[in-house]
């Protein structure tokens, strides 16, 4: 007799299956003659080893699977799971089910199994699982890259083609140290001391120079030790002492073999530090040169104003001002021109209305680093306060103070940005306020808020008390460094 309805029937060449209808096929002999009871241990055999593979699948590809593919593979893998799972309760006999609906269920089943697992290899490509935050085992590339050397124009291209000419090195260590595969470390090669003793494809670390060969050494057992990546930049002096600079970066982790450990990059970046230097070094000499183009303009001014017979103090205010744009200059060409911390630029603004007393005025707020265009406006705003200060404001008396505060604040349409205060307590009150137009007004009420693209308000109170506020967005601030 023939076992109806078993996978190792049809395995075996049995064409009557209660899966199909009866009547599309007639009974025929089994010419194996497979007894029931080993069937169906057989097909339960067959469904168990069928749902524990396509869990498997679905293990594999939610942990190292890609995206795109990782959810392909997992959808049809599923489905299989489901399928097979009707399946064994069918040979079970835990559910009654008619022929059409055990066909439908191997059809889904085999079919669902095929595509699931051709969606496991790409859905495995290319995995490289990173580390988190917390630590972890990051996967290396397992086998060493081909690097076949060139033949000649038009030879083989290899990753160290990729590589010449940049000064960078890549190479993989294991945990002990040894070399697993390296790229030629003559393209890190400096002149001297510090060069490469051994460019030869295939040199290790030990080719490097002792200094440089100590630094890579030492930065691989840290990795290794730490299991965390390590970058870092450093100089060398060669033996003639022309400095070199170096970056280096490594990975710990797991090689595709299982043997754990690290894949580096070794990177001579003398050449873009020496173009940085050079880069400054333009950027001083145009300051130098600009700054002496305002003591020039200065000079004429004054021996134009000597000839005009016009008094000196009708120059001083125009020739002060070049100062103060001269001292925002410095302090933007110490910094880069990468911004100004606004401490830094109030101090510098203020040294000289203060004087040696510096206790009478206080500045308090948040870090802020104001951009080089801001810098500007707002150091000549604070020259013009200065000077107005010590001439007819707070400082005009022993018990005159000022304070300069700056806070977060909105602006009038509700946009993000900064508020800056100046308060002078204890001046003088004027007898007419806001009467007479001045260079003075016109740069603190109209040429400030139009260089910040701000709102400037100003105020005189009966008790002497000076309030002036700008109110500018925060694009003119830099992020913290």
């Amino acid at each position: 007799m023939v076992a109806q309805g078993s996978v190792l029937n049809a395995a075996a060449g049995a064409v009557d299956l209660i899966s199909l209808p009866a009547t599309m096929f007639a009974t025929t002999a089994d010419l194996w003659h497979v007894r029931p009871e080993t069937a169906v241990s057989g097909d339960i055999l067959i469904l168990v080893g069928f749902l524990l593979t396509l869990l498997a699948i679905v293990i594999v590809a939610m942990q190292h699977g890609r995206t795109g593919w990782k959810f392909v593979c997992v959808f049809f893998g599923c489905i299989a799971l489901l399928s097979g799972c009707g399946l064994a309760m069918s040979e079970l006999d835990l559910v009654q089910t008619g022929s059409l609906l055990m066909f439908r269920l191997q059809c889904a089943a085999g079919l669902s199994a095929i595509l699931s697992t051709l969606a496991l290899r790409p859905a495995l490509a290319g995995v490289v699982p990173f580390a988190g935050p917390g630590g972890g085992t990051r996967q290396l590339a397992g086998a060493p890259p081909a690097l076949p050397l060139r033949a000649g124009p038009g030879g083989a291209l290899s990753l160290e083609d990729a590589l010449r000419g940049t000064g960078a090195a890549v190479f993989a260590h294991a945990a002990n140290l040894s070399v697993r595969w390296t790229t030629p470390l003559g393209e890190v090669s400096g002149s001297g001391e510090n060069g490469i003793a051994n460019s030869a494809p295939g040199a290790s670390v030990s080719a490097l120079s002792p200094l440089l060969r100590e630094r890579v050494t030492e930065a691989l057992r840290t990795a290794l030790a730490r299991n965390e990546a390590v970058a870092t930049n450093f100089r060398l002096d060669d033996r003639e002492g022309t400095p070199r600079w170096y970056e280096l970066t490594i990975q710990p982790g797991v090689f595709a073999d299982g043997e754990r450990g690290a894949i580096g990059c070794l990177f001579d970046v003398t050449r873009f530090r020496r173009a940085e230097a050079h880069c400054r070094a333009l950027l001083q000499e145009t300051t130098h040169r600009a700054k002496n183009m305002l003591a020039v303009i200065q000079s004429v001014v004054r021996m134009s104003a000597k000839t005009l017979n016009v008094p000196p103090a009708a120059i001083e205010p125009f020739t002060a001002r070049l100062q103060s744009v001269a001292l925002a200059y410095d302090l933007l060409v110490r910094e880069d021109w990468e911004g100004v911390t606004l401490p830094d630029l109030i101090r510098t603004q203020l040294n000289h209305a203060l004087g040696n007393d510096a206790s009478r005025a206080t500045w308090s707020g948040p870090p802020l680093r104001l951009r080089p265009a801001a810098v500007q406006t707002l150091a000549l705003a604070l020259h013009e306060l200065a000077v107005k200060a010590g001439a007819q404001g707070a400082l005009t008396r022993p018990e005159g103070r000022l304070e300069i505060r700056w806070e977060t604040g909105a602006l009038k349409d509700g946009s993000p940005g900064y508020r800056l205060v100046w308060q002078e307590n204890g001046g003088p009150v004027p007898e007419r306020v806001g009467e007479r137009k001045s260079f003075s007004r016109d740069i603190l009420e109209r040429l400030t808020p139009r260089g910040l693209r701000g709102e400037v308000s100003s105020t005189y109170a009966p008790d002497g008390t000076f309030h002036w506020e700008i109110r500018f967005p925060v694009s003119n601030v830099l992020s913290p460094r």
